[in-house]
This record gives C-alpha cells, sequence and structure tokens, in this order.
C-alpha cells in the first residue's frame, strides 16, 4: 500500500515538471518571443600585419539577428563584432568573408558577405621639407635665410601612396612681415596635382622656421635746390653755384622713388651784402641719408 503511494507522488512529481515546463515555454513564448532585428555594425580588421594596410573595406556591415525580445531590446550594435581575418591576405586584390561574433542568439543575415579590398606594403621613406610661402613682402624688404629645422621627415603609407608625393610642404604666410620671426608649422604630404595625399603619417608631423628679413636698401643720385629767405638789400642774386649739384641719398625704395629733390636749410638772404660762399645743411626726409650732410653754395650779388 505504501509503494503505491509513493509511485503516484512520483508520477505527480513528473507531471508536476512537465506542466512548469509547459507554462515556462508558454510564458516565454508569449511574453518574451523570439524577434528579429538588423544593426549596422562597424567592421573590423582582425589579424592585420602592421606592414600593411587595406583600402577599399566598408567601415560598416548590415546585420540581421534572431533573439528574445528582451535580448535585442536591450542590444547595441557595439554588442556585436563583425570582422575580416586579415591573418593570410596578400598584398594586391583580395577577396575577404565578413564574419560576425553574436554570443546572444542567432546570425540570419551579413550584408555584404562578401568585401573586395586592396592591400598595400607599408613603407617608411625620409624626404626633404619644402617651405611654401604665401603672400609676399612690401617692396621695401627682402627674405634672407628660411630654411626648416628638421630639413627632412619620415613619411610612412603605403607603397602606392607614397609613390604619389611630391614633396613635403609646410605652408607659411609672410604677408606684411617686416622684421625676422620664427615660427612652428604643420607639414602636408602634396602630390603632382596640388592636392593632399592621404592616409600619410610623418615623423615629426611639425618643424621650426627661422625667418631672417632685412630692409631694402636703395641709393640714387637726386639734385639739390637752394632754398631762401628774404631778399638782397639793395640788390639781387644773379648766380648761383652749388656743388655739390647732386647728392646720393640711400633709403627704403618706397621713400626714394618719390624723392624728385632735396633741399638746403633757408639761405638768409637779408644777410647776403656781396658775392660769397655759404655752406648749408641738407634737408633730408626721415630713414633718409646722404653721402654728404651739407653743401657748398656760391652766390652772385649784383647791387641795384
Amino acid at each position: 500500500m505504501r509503494s503505491f503511494f509513493e509511485k503516484d507522488k512520483l508520477i505527480a512529481k513528473i507531471v508536476s515538471v512537465f506542466l512548469a515546463c509547459f507554462l515556462w515555454i508558454y510564458v516565454m513564448g508569449d511574453q518574451n518571443p523570439m524577434i528579429e532585428r538588423s544593426y549596422v555594425v562597424d567592421l573590423q580588421m582582425s589579424n592585420l600585419s602592421a606592414h600593411k594596410q587595406v583600402f577599399n573595406a566598408p567601415s560598416t556591415v548590415n546585420v540581421r539577428v534572431r533573439g528574445p525580445r528582451a535580448v535585442l531590446g536591450e542590444l547595441k550594435a557595439s554588442n556585436i563584432m563583425a570582422y575580416l581575418d586579415l591573418d593570410k591576405v596578400k598584398t594586391g586584390q583580395n577577396t575577404e568573408s565578413v564574419r560576425v561574433i553574436f554570443d546572444q542568439g542567432d546570425v540570419i543575415e551579413i550584408s555584404p558577405r562578401t568585401v573586395e579590398i586592396f592591400v598595400d606594403d607599408v613603407k617608411t621613406v625620409a624626404m626633404p621639407v619644402v617651405v611654401d610661402l604665401k603672400g609676399a613682402l612690401s617692396d621695401d624688404y627682402e627674405l634672407g635665410n628660411h630654411a626648416p629645422i628638421p630639413a627632412e621627415v619620415n613619411v610612412k603609407g603605403a607603397a602606392h601612396r607614397i609613390e604619389l608625393i611630391k614633396s613635403i610642404q609646410a605652408s607659411i604666410d609672410i604677408s606684411g612681415r617686416t622684421t625676422s620671426f620664427s615660427t612652428v608649422a604643420g607639414l602636408t604630404p602634396v602630390g603632382n596635382d596640388g592636392v593632399e595625399v592621404k592616409d600619410i603619417s610623418l615623423d615629426p608631423n611639425e618643424i621650426h622656421v627661422e625667418f631672417v628679413i632685412n630692409p631694402k636698401i636703395e641709393s640714387k643720385d637726386i639734385p639739390v635746390e637752394m632754398d631762401t629767405l628774404g631778399n638782397v638789400i639793395n640788390g639781387k642774386v644773379t648766380a648761383t653755384l652749388i656743388s655739390p649739384e647732386f647728392v646720393t641719398v640711400t633709403g627704403m625704395p618706397s621713400v626714394i622713388s618719390k624723392i624728385e629733390k632735396i633741399e638746403t636749410e633757408s639761405v638768409d638772404l637779408i644777410k647776403i651784402q656781396n658775392s660769397t660762399r655759404v655752406e648749408a645743411k641738407l634737408k633730408l626726409p626721415e630713414g633718409v641719408t646722404s653721402n654728404t650732410d651739407t653743401v657748398s653754395i656760391s652766390l652772385t650779388v649784383e647791387k641795384d
């Protein structure tokens, strides 16, 4: 009799477990059903040699997954990993399969499933730096030494990219500069078409340049003209001889080009009674020098 009741209890337990499983499956299927959802996932490059570089690979792929609604409701694209295994990739064109890791459900679809990529060898070469001057100095100044420091840099990138580089340029604007100066400038790899070559790293990526700017000096022979004050009493000046008649003036081109004559300081004719010789200083514009500061003036006076 006892074994009969024990057998009934065992059957009841089995039925209870079965019912519990059935109810769990029912509830989960009704309350947390399996659903599908698509994600845009970043495409990663895996096992790529440091001596190779990949081109033309898409940055993202579309991945459709299936899983419980509770899981996918909280799932982010970053929880799915899409990658290319490039361990055995060769230089040149390659067709690679997109692989996806998703451990919270099933991967239903990957688009695209395969991609065409171009792989090139990475090289490092030394190239000289060219200082590319923008703007210009005024006519009164000239540019002296401006060598870059360092004079060359290491250029790293895919072989076919490096072949496109014409020069490593540092563009510096010198417009309006009137004194020597130093500056730091960034570097740009430039191709034959004048456009920046992309996917290139430079070491260092900037240079230091010291510019020497000197003022231009121009000389010119200019006639001397006597400036007078008043008149000779009871007479007049009938002849004037200035020695030297021309003086050589020196200064910046913008100033020298505007000078047509150099006047003397005023000679007071009221004090002149007879023919005589006087010394007169020159009135020089600011910033202008002359080969002489004074001239000798011979005056011929005729009495009334």
